[in-house]
């Protein structure tokens, strides 16, 4: 449960965030300022060598001037663009996908989101995803006061409930103290420096123009550098200040700091979102040396506080030990759900050209689109033979016209797939020839969790299949071509990964983008996954 911080608390927190804000924005003014009138009076000198008559006026301190004004224009324009971003837009380019309401890991996250909205008053919280097994969480805030809090997949497996809601809390708290809008704006100035460094380094300039090129790149590189600094000191402030005030919302200094530990020291992994997006996060996803060290170069390039100083404040407040929290770490995260597979149902033998052929479920039979109400069928472990129409299920299902002509069919048995919940995931299932059926996006889940107990003998068998596969893709294609069951798209043959190498087929529609398992590749791609990771 998170409880709201106090007006007076959250008051404070936002008016510092505001005097940042106007703080970032005349030191970028200047900025802009000092590097256009550089960059000014460099072209000016350049171009004015050209001239061999001395008789020509000096230009300079007027050039420098009109060139400053320019950046001061620019810097302003800048500063407006950079509060209109749009949330959509910054999460896009840290890529992450919504929560789905019906994964059950993704269901606590989405609980948790719905208690920070209570706290800190702030509808709606936007709850997304990074389809990463890494451990990390985010919060931004885009234009319209549009705010989200993100974490990746990795993080939901790894953290236990009340972890969680640490972290939770303690992005939360960015929210509520305006610091998510701070950061968002600095992030976009910082990719304006970006734009001008790329468009300098891509000109095909030769001559004199060239060299005005050359000065504008290691000038906007010099200003890019300057303005991170800056973001960064205001990012290593503000992160010990929402540790306060997470513990305040989650009243739970332990907790915090346990999740802290955990990700540092061994699930954080690597997560690819832009540079400029560090700071965004709890911990640096770049993972940078600079944020475990102390010093005056440390605090200058680092974009967080060291974890030991952060651990440090939060376990005197917890009036505990450091020892205290490595020994709860090392505590199993209790699963959140186990696997549950749904009930197969009765299952049925039916007469078909002179043979009886099954067992098959009531699923898995009207697909096919082959029974009749005329049609003999036998329940599996009976004797009893009747006609379709005469059985009571089947033929509820046959009179109401529920044919399940639109169910989706196995593309290798073309019978109908049975959803089930797979380490809180929901999948489709053939039970004829085992193969799976995942949606965009769920592979991702499944490898990162690890609520399944693999037989010693699968385990075994994969590690072999490992150490012979080939990354030959023709070669390692057993089954012809296939269509997808979700979009009707072709699908094609890829590897998982070059870690696995196991060859799933992927629907080539990226709207769709399912992914076709067949019978043992799911559970050999969990297991190797499962043994990198130690």
């Amino acid at each position: 449960m998170l409880h709201p911080l106090p007006a007076e608390t959250v008051f404070e927190a936002r008016a510092r965030a505001k005097r940042n804000t106007v703080l970032l924005f005349a030191l970028l003014g200047l900025i802009y300022m000092g590097l256009f009138g550089l960059m000014g009076s460099a072209a000016h000198f350049i171009i004015a060598s050209e001239v061999k008559r001395r008789s020509v006026p000096d230009f300079s301190l007027l050039v420098f001037s009109c060139s400053a004004a320019a950046g001061l224009i620019l810097s302003v324009f800048q500063i407006i663009s950079a509060r209109g971003k749009n949330l959509d837009e910054l999460l896009s380019a840290i890529q992450t996908v919504p929560a789905d309401p019906k994964d059950a890991y993704h269901k606590v996250f989405l609980n948790l989101v719905a208690e920070a909205e209570a706290a800190t008053n702030i509808r709606p919280i936007r709850p997304v995803i990074i389809p990463s097994p890494g451990s990390n969480a985010f919060s931004v805030e885009g234009a319209g006061g549009q705010t989200a809090i993100g974490v990746t997949e990795g993080l939901l497996v790894h953290l236990n409930r009340a972890e969680l809601s640490a972290v939770l809390a303690h992005e939360a708290a960015h929210l509520a103290n305006g610091d998510s809008r701070l950061m968002t704006i600095a992030v976009a100035l910082l990719q304006s420096f970006e734009v001008v460094q790329n468009t300098a380094s891509k000109g095909r300039i030769r001559g004199r123009a060239a060299l005005i090129s050359v000065v504008v790149m290691i000038l906007s590189a010099v200003g890019s550098f300057v303005a991170r600094i800056l973001a960064m000191a205001i990012s290593r402030q503000r992160e010990l200040v929402a540790d306060s005030h997470g513990v305040q919302m989650c009243k739970d200094p332990l907790a915090l700091a346990q999740a802290l530990h955990k990700i540092s020291e061994g699930y954080r992994g690597s997560i690819s979102v832009p540079q400029e997006f560090g700071s965004a996060f709890i911990l640096n996803p770049a993972m940078s040396a600079f944020d475990e060290e102390e010093g005056i170069l440390p605090d200058l390039l680092a974009t967080h506080p060291p974890v030991a100083a952060r651990l440090e404040g939060l376990l005197r407040w917890a009036k505990a030990e450091l020892k205290t929290v490595v020994e709860n770490t090392k505590i199993p995260v209790a699963k959140i759900i186990g696997n549950q597979p749904q009930a197969a149902g009765q299952k049925f033998f039916v007469y078909q050209e002179g043979d009886w052929k099954g067992p098959w479920t009531e699923d898995q039979i009207l697909p096919m689109n082959l029974i009749k109400p005329s049609t003999w069928i036998c329940p599996e472990g009976s004797q009893e033979v009747v006609q379709a129409l005469e059985h009571p299920a089947l033929g509820r299902r046959l009179t109401a016209g529920a044919s399940d002509k639109g169910k989706h069919l196995c593309p290798r048995c073309m019978i109908g797939l049975g959803a089930k919940t797979y380490e809180g995931a929901n999948i489709r299932h053939c039970g004829a020839c085992g193969g799976h059926l995942l949606e965009k996006g769920v592979m991702e889940r499944l490898v990162a969790r690890r609520d399944e107990t693999f037989r010693q003998e699968a385990v075994a068998k994969a590690k072999a299949w490992r150490s012979s596969a080939t990354h030959d893709l023709q070669k390692s294609c057993l089954f012809p071509a296939i269509q997808c069951p979700l979009c009707r798209g072709p699908m094609a043959k890829v590897f998982h990964s070059d870690l696995t190498a196991v060859t799933v087929d992927r629907c080539v529609n990226s709207a769709c983008g399912a992914i076709w398992c067949d019978a043992g590749e799911l559970e050999t791609i969990q297991i190797l996954v499962e043994n990198a990771a130690g």
